[in-house]
């Protein structure tokens, strides 16, 4: 056989190709591959269908190895486009893969439904996945069916409703600089103030998956607002909000948040910046140089102050010690630290400072080359101590000043002074003059309003009107003047019995004002008591 006598014939009631060919019993056989077998199916017009591999095998076989005689080989058939469904783990997806026909029929709708309905998928179908796919004839593991993702629900949420609470950075000045000290104003509710809402749990959305299955969502945890929290409660007409009920710093913590009417740091420097605190601040450690404190309140510094600044509404109390350090031509007027507080003001010792109390000032050791001023008392040492000595710089008190020791052997200036009657007098002067005048204006309103009175014109009734309102005014001013001059005669009155105790010495060198008399100490002295008889300082011994 010279030539490839082969034929193809289809069975369309099988559906199967099937070759006839007849191998003869010589050595002529014609060569023959799988692409030549490819070629001449594809020249009849048979390559649409799928080829068989064992089919084509035997008709090469029967050529190289020859078996005479007439032969009949399936070598390709029909087959109709295969459709398949893969269920995801979850079963929250079905994907379609579509193998295309080979001469056969394409997949159909009917063929997508019927492999949907033997995996039990009644829910999700997505139909323009499934159009494209049949449109095509083909797909590639092709998502045609979706359940609905289950919606868990949320906690409970708490938000912040304080505006623009920020964190705190530090501040650039008009010139353009960057002051690292100030880190802006530290925050301060007040009573009432709204703090924070809270927005309940969701018990979140129930969903289905393909095969039409509820799935229930997980209830989110409906947390209340934290117990136990300090200078805040919920609101007495809406549980949900949070209000404050004092005045301090708010502090966010675990479900809530905290008004902190005394404010904790652990010391005052470049990190913390300076601390400006509407009510009482409490440093467990130093204030370090060129830094600020600040409060409405008290502050309490356990550690030592150096070069700061100090300012207290209430009480300043100093564990440590008050240094103002310089280059030793500073002078004391300039001091590099100040203290000042409304109230008393408390330290170990205070060298180079400034200090003011509205009340006294408590010492425990020293005071050197410092200017301090109290209103009522400064005593420096504790009672039965060795220690408490004022060595330089200026003392003033309202009522007493009080050391172990003043002055020094070196014969520093020390000036003390005590109950300043020239500023009391001073000032009751400015009073008395000013009720004076108001009792001189209260006694023309009275004529005035008198005569007015027996006037019947409208114009008279007017001017009647505002007469008697200013009147009042006046009254109201008098009345005020009056307390404030029986507060100068109390303030005259403790200034009659101002002393100056000296429990142990007093140098040479210290200067002692009482009132309005002076006397300079030129010879070192033991313990002494310096007070007022009459029109002169006298001494008694301790």
């Amino acid at each position: 056989m010279n030539n490839l006598d082969l034929q193809f014939k289809l069975n369309d009631e099988e559906g199967k190709l099937y070759a006839l060919f007849h191998v003869a019993d010589d050595d002529k056989s014609p060569s023959i591959n799988k692409q030549v077998l490819i070629n001449k199916l594809k020249d009849e017009g048979y390559d649409a269908l799928h080829l068989l591999a064992d089919g084509m095998e035997e008709i090469i076989n029967s050529y190289t190895k020859p078996d005479v005689g007439d032969k009949k080989v399936c070598i390709a058939e029909k087959r109709d486009a295969d459709v398949s469904l893969r269920i995801s783990s979850d079963k929250m997806g079905a994907y379609l893969t579509i193998v295309p026909p080979a001469g056969g029929k394409a997949a159909t709708l009917e063929d997508v439904k019927r492999v949907l309905a033997e995996k039990g998928v009644r829910y999700g179908f997505i139909s323009k996945a499934i159009k494209k796919a049949i449109l095509l004839s083909e797909a590639d593991d092709v998502l045609i069916a979706k359940g609905d993702p289950v919606i868990n629900g949320e906690d409970a949420q708490f938000i912040c409703l304080i505006k623009n609470m920020k964190i705190r950075t530090p501040q650039v000045a008009e010139d353009g600089l960057v002051d690292y000290r100030d880190l802006g104003d530290i925050q301060v509710v007040h009573p009432n103030e709204k703090l924070m809402k809270r927005i309940p749990a969701t018990l979140g959305t129930a969903s289905k998956n393909i095969f039409g299955e509820v799935i229930k969502p997980k209830p989110g945890k409906d947390n209340k607002f934290a117990s136990g929290l300090e200078g805040a409660k919920p609101s007495p007409g809406n549980d949900n909000i949070l209000i404050a009920t004092v005045t301090g710093q708010p502090v966010i913590c675990k479900n809530g948040m905290n008004v902190e009417q005394t404010m904790t740091v652990p010391s005052v420097d470049l990190k913390s910046g300076n601390i400006v605190f509407d009510g009482s601040i409490i440093v467990e450690g130093n204030v370090a140089p060129g830094m600020k404190v600040k409060a409405s309140g008290d502050i309490t510094i356990k550690g030592m102050v150096e070069n700061a600044t100090i300012e207290a509404g209430g009480d300043i109390k100093i564990n440590g010690a008050v240094v103002g350090r310089s280059d030793g031509g500073t002078p004391i007027s300039e001091n590099l630290v100040k203290i000042e507080a409304k109230n008393s003001i408390s330290a170990k010792f205070v060298e180079n400072a400034t200090v003011i109390s509205g009340d006294k000032i408590m010492i425990q050791d020293w005071v050197i080359k410092s200017e301090l001023h109290a209103l009522n008392e400064v005593i420096v040492g504790k009672k039965n101590a060795k220690k408490g000595q004022i060595i330089g710089g200026s003392i003033t008190s309202g009522i007493l000043i009080k050391a172990m020791n003043i002055g020094s052997n070196a014969g520093v200036a020390t000036n003390l002074k005590v109950g300043s009657a020239s500023d009391i007098e001073e000032e009751k002067q400015k009073v008395s003059t000013r009720i004076s005048q108001i009792m001189k204006e209260i006694f023309e309103l009275k004529k005035a309003f008198k005569e007015l009175k027996n006037n019947p014109t409208n114009q008279a009734k007017d001017v009647l009107k505002k007469t008697l309102v200013a009147k009042q005014a006046h009254e109201k001013d008098l009345l005020e003047l009056r307390s404030i001059e029986a507060e100068i005669e109390k303030k005259r009155s403790r200034t009659k019995n101002a002393k100056v105790i000296a429990g142990k010495m007093v140098y040479s060198g210290t200067e002692i004002t009482i009132s309005k008399y002076t006397e300079s100490i030129q010879a070192d002295l033991g313990g002494r008591v310096f007070s007022v008889v009459g029109d002169k300082i006298v001494q008694s011994a301790r």
